[in-house]
Parts: C-alpha cells; sequence; structure tokens
C-alpha cells in the first residue's frame, strides 16, 4: 500500500478539507440552541445601509443579548465575482427594514452536517450588550471570531457571544469563502488566491465602519479563531490588508506555520480541479473562464471525490483548498512564506494568546485508527509504526533523507516508542496521542510563539488541560464506531467553554467556561487576560523565549514553563 499519499488524504482531508470544525457532526440539534437564551422580542438598530429588526435574548448568565444576523458586508461571490477578491456591500435598502434575525447560509462546502449552503454567502452576526434603541454611544470592546474547519468547513450557527459577553462586549461572527471557491489560485493575475482570507479582511473593514452603530470601539477589535481560524488569525498579522484593521489576536489550536495551513503548488492543483470537471486546463484564463460556469455544487462534490490520485501529486495532498502565497500583485493578501513574514516582515505590534488543547493528537490518531490501523490489522505493529509512519510524518513537513530523516526519524521513535518490541495498542496509544499532536499543531504554535516573542511586546502562550466527559470526541465521530482510544482534552474541546455547545455542563464546566471565557474577555477589554489577579485568575506572564512561561488552563490554573515537555507521553493524563 502506497501509505504516504492515502495518510495525507485522511489527515489534510479532515484538518484542511472536511475540516476540523465541519466534523463536529450537530445536525438535528436546533440552531436556536446556540445562539443565546430566550424568550426573544424584537430590536432596531440603523447602519450605513439602513434599518435592521435584530432580536433581544440573553446570554449564558442572563444578561440581555442584542443579535443581528445575516447582515451582508460584501457583494454575492458568483458569477464574474466568482475567484475574485469581494467587493463591499454597499446597497442601501432605503425605507425597508432588513430582517436580521435569522440565521445565514453556509459556504458551500462538504459536510453531512451543513445542509442549508449558498453561494451567496458573505454574511456575519453581531451580538451585542449595548441596547441599540435607549443606550448611549460606548466603547465595547469588539471581538471578531474566525471559525474552524479546514478552510473548506464550519458556519456560524454554532456560534454566538452567549458566554463571552457576560462582561459585555460586542461579538461578531463572519463566514467566509471555503475550499476551491475560497482559495482556488493559478499563481498569477488570472486567479491569485486567498479570497477566503480576503472575505476575512473585508468583514474586518465593514467592523471598523459599522461597528460603532452595536456600541462596539472600532479602535479596540480582537481577531480570534480556532484550528484553521486560529492559523487565519496569524495570517492577519502578516498581512499588509488588514494593517490597522484590528487590536490583539487570539490563536486557539492553529497557526500560520501550520504545514497544512499554506498550499505550496495551487496551479498544479487548480489545473486537476478543471480537469475532473470536464474544463480546459492548459492555461489560467481557460481554467478560471470555464471554472465560473460550473455550479457550486459540483466543485463542493468534485472536490470530495478526487482522493488519493488528486492529493498524491501535491504537498501534503491538500489541493486547491488552503491559503497560498501570491504573486506581488496589487491587492495580494500574502507574497512571501509566513515564516519569512513572521520573522523579517512588517507586523502589527499587537498583544497576542496562541496555544492548544493538550491531546490535539487524539483526534488524528482517531482518523488513523479507522482508516489504516484498524482496517490494514496495524494496531498492534509497533514496528510499522517506526518503519513507515514516522518516515511518512517527517515527509510531510520537508524532511528527506538528504536533511536527515533516518536520524531524525530514529529520536522520534525513541522518544514517542520506546521499547521496540512492544505490540500492545493500549500501552503506546498516549506517546501517539501526543506524536500527532506535535506534528499537527503544538509544534507550529511553539514555533509561532517563539518568533513573535522576539518581536512583539505582549505574547502569551497556554495549554488547555480541564478534563470534562463532554469532550467534543463524541460529536467528532458520531455516527460512526468510535475508536477505542482516550481522547484526553482534544481538537476542539476549548470550543465548548467560549460558545454554547449542546452538552449539559457539570458543575466544573460551567466554572472551568467562566475562567476560560472571563480570559478570553479580559484580554479583549485590555490586552492582558489577567490584569487583576485572583485565586481563580492567576497572574498570566508572558512568554518569552528565555523564560518560557506559559499558562496551564484548567479550574485551577496554574504557570508552567518548558511548554514542549507536555510533547512527550509524561504529558498525557489518563481520564
Amino acid at each position: 500500500m502506497n501509505f504516504l499519499p492515502s495518510f495525507l488524504v485522511l489527515v489534510c482531508g479532515v484538518l484542511c478539507c472536511n475540516g476540523a470544525f465541519s466534523g463536529l457532526n450537530f445536525k438535528g440539534v436546533p440552531a436556536s440552541f446556540f445562539q443565546g437564551e430566550g424568550p426573544f422580542v424584537d430590536t432596531f438598530i440603523t447602519i450605513k445601509n439602513g434599518s435592521l429588526k435584530g432580536k433581544v435574548g440573553s446570554t449564558i448568565g442572563n444578561y440581555k443579548m442584542y443579535s443581528f444576523l445575516s447582515i451582508p458586508y460584501a457583494k454575492a461571490p458568483i458569477g464574474n465575482l466568482r475567484f475574485k477578491a469581494p467587493e463591499p456591500f454597499e446597497d442601501a435598502w432605503g425605507n425597508q427594514t432588513r430582517d436580521a434575525t435569522a440565521l445565514p447560509p453556509s459556504c458551500p462546502q462538504f459536510s453531512p452536517a451543513i445542509s442549508a449552503s449558498n453561494e451567496d454567502c458573505l454574511f456575519l452576526n453581531v451580538y451585542s450588550t449595548k441596547d441599540p434603541a435607549v443606550d448611549a454611544p460606548s466603547d465595547l470592546p469588539v471581538m471578531v471570531f474566525i471559525h474552524g474547519g479546514g478552510f473548506t468547513g464550519g458556519e456560524s450557527t454554532y456560534y454566538s457571544g452567549a458566554k463571552l459577553l457576560v462582561n459585555g462586549g460586542v461579538v461578531v461572527i463572519l463566514h467566509y469563502r471555503l475550499g476551491a471557491l475560497g482559495f482556488l489560485s493559478t499563481n498569477d493575475e488570472v486567479s491569485p488566491g486567498n479570497y477566503g482570507l480576503k472575505d476575512m479582511v473585508q468583514a474586518l473593514r465593514w467592523v471598523q465602519e459599522n461597528v460603532a452603530s452595536f456600541g462596539g470601539n472600532p479602535k479596540n477589535v480582537t481577531v480570534f479563531g480556532e484550528s484553521a481560524g486560529g492559523a487565519a488569525s496569524i495570517f492577519m498579522l502578516v498581512s499588509p490588508l488588514a494593517k490597522g484593521l484590528f487590536n490583539k489576536v487570539i490563536a486557539q489550536s492553529g497557526s500560520a506555520l501550520s504545514e497544512w495551513a499554506l498550499d505550496r503548488k495551487p496551479f498544479e492543483a487548480s489545473q486537476h480541479l478543471a480537469d475532473l470537471v470536464g474544463c480546459p486546463n492548459r492555461t489560467s484564463t481557460e481554467i478560471v473562464t470555464c471554472l465560473r460556469t460550473v455550479p457550486w455544487e459540483t466543485l463542493v462534490e468534485v472536490a470530495k471525490k478526487k482522493e488519493d490520485d488528486a492529493y498524491a501529486k501535491l504537498d501534503l495532498g491538500l489541493g486547491f483548498v488552503t491559503p497560498t502565497i501570491e504573486p506581488k500583485l496589487p491587492g495580494a493578501f500574502i507574497t512571501e512564506d509566513p515564516l519569512t513574514l513572521l520573522n523579517e516582515g512588517e507586523i502589527a505590534d499587537v498583544p497576542v494568546i496562541l496555544g492548544a488543547t493538550l491531546h490535539e493528537g487524539s483526534y488524528v490518531l482517531g482518523l488513523l485508527y479507522r482508516a489504516y490501523l484498524g482496517p490494514d490489522g496495524r494496531v498492534n505493529d509497533t514496528q510499522w509504526m517506526r518503519n513507515d509512519l514516522i518516515p511518512s510524518l517527517l515527509s510531510v513537513f520537508g524532511v528527506s533523507e538528504l536533511s536527515g530523516a533516518g536520524a531524525i526519524s530514529e529520536t522520534t521513535a525513541l522518544a514517542y516508542m520506546p521499547g521496540s518490541t512492544r505490540e500492545n495498542f493500549t500501552e503506546i496509544m498516549p506517546n501517539l496521542v501526543d506524536m500527532m499532536g506535535v506534528f499537527f499543531m503544538k509544534a507550529s504554535t511553539l514555533k509561532t510563539a517563539d518568533i513573535l516573542s522576539r518581536r512583539l511586546s505582549s505574547v502569551y502562550l497556554y495549554s488547555v488541560e480541564e478534563f470534562s466527559k463532554n469532550t467534543m470526541w463524541v460529536w467528532l465521530f458520531r455516527g460512526e464506531d468510535s475508536p477505542p482510544i482516550n481522547p484526553g482534552i482534544t481538537h476542539a474541546d476549548d470550543l465548548m467553554y467560549i460558545f454554547p455547545m449542546p452538552v449539559i455542563p457539570s458543575p466544573t464546566d460551567t466554572a472551568f467556561s467562566k475562567i476560560m471565557s472571563g480570559m478570553w474577555s479580559n484580554f479583549a477589554f485590555t490586552g492582558n487576560p489577567t490584569p487583576s489577579p485572583s485565586e481563580q485568575y492567576p497572574t498570566w506572564p508572558k512568554y518569552t523565549v528565555k523564560d518560557q512561561q506559559y499558562m496551564r488552563l484548567n479550574i485551577t490554573s496554574r504557570v508552567d514553563v518548558s511548554y514542549h515537555s507536555s510533547w512527550t507521553p509524561r504529558g498525557f493524563v489518563a481520564h
């Protein structure tokens, strides 16, 4: 079996294709569950385009929350606007009042959890604690959330301000184009790519122009996101297009330095997509001209079905779904490698929080188990893991034989698989969880923190270590045979502490939710997650390469040193 391409299809098909968040299957859960507590009554506000009718509900802490949904921030990216940078929505609706009480359709994607998609999807939702009808103008902090989903999945339905607004503020949740529609690139002026990222920039411009009407301060904007949204948040730091549009960043479980966050062969991917749908693929112009005529449903289906044949030809097997380095043209989002830009480019000196969950790798291991370890009888084959799996992972991250892959592979095996003759999956499982987490999330997070701490004034690093029986693992593998893996504190578990999720929280869940959402809110207000230290909010020191201090976030949060020590098997805590 040609393991490497198939493995890349598997891992990147979830982290970067189906998306880590689109893997959370909430189908059947009423959308209202995520949108605060009723009963709801109407409320009205006026922005530059006209009047909006929203609704008043409650936050989790029973404070009033004013919601305005499905507000257009860019023109519909259809027809000749497909594969182009977004154009601002400037139409007025005159004397009409626009209904802003229903959630918008998701952007096109392949996900069993998504039922209502439309290419006309560039909308955002605004949640505020300010009553637009009676409150005087205010300067509440603004938090703009970028959802995860590997740049090809996710939507706004799953998020609201119901937890984050207990201290007051404004939360904005945006949609952006996904997959081929959001990131197709011919690596030239015909289709330079990164449209999904440019959508985010346009949404931030909308915030600058309109958020004051909702009580928000356009000079106090925090961009935050999870997984692909975390990577996008770091991308915003290095893009000239986003300069001056935000004042703080929180990157949860994702970085622009993650190998899965960048497509390095975009033109090959565009050619392959064109071929799959029957379009000519010799020149950029004929590719894009033809693809603009293909129904979006077809593009989504083809992207899902291309499988090993398409992925095997591309770095990481991603293909027309992720950000890319653009040619040096006007309006480019980035024109150099994110690593170069972080090290040498012009970046905004804004406070940054970044980190990951303790057991990020359990989700990747679960996918590996379901697709290969179980069906191929590799569950207890540690020899195969040493000789095939680890070298394949190193190849993914650019470590070749010429650069010492053999020695690095052996060192990795010794660190995560001591005792090569052990043939017991249960025994080796914690090690594999840690190894997968390092490769796909933690190493890039730490590298980003190291670089930023040398260049920025305030960088805070964390590890989420609060275990809950309400783990998102249940929703990640919903409707399937759950792999026999202890998920620990897995990818996306942190989301339930800052957003409503379809779980019945334990008292400890509720207590930690107040702590984490409180720290995020503090950061939005002040740029410091613990401006007034207490037993619940111990002083969170800034991260530096010299001191290496980071916060271990749980019900009894504490400061520790040497983040990479949690990469080893001793960092795994069984529950």
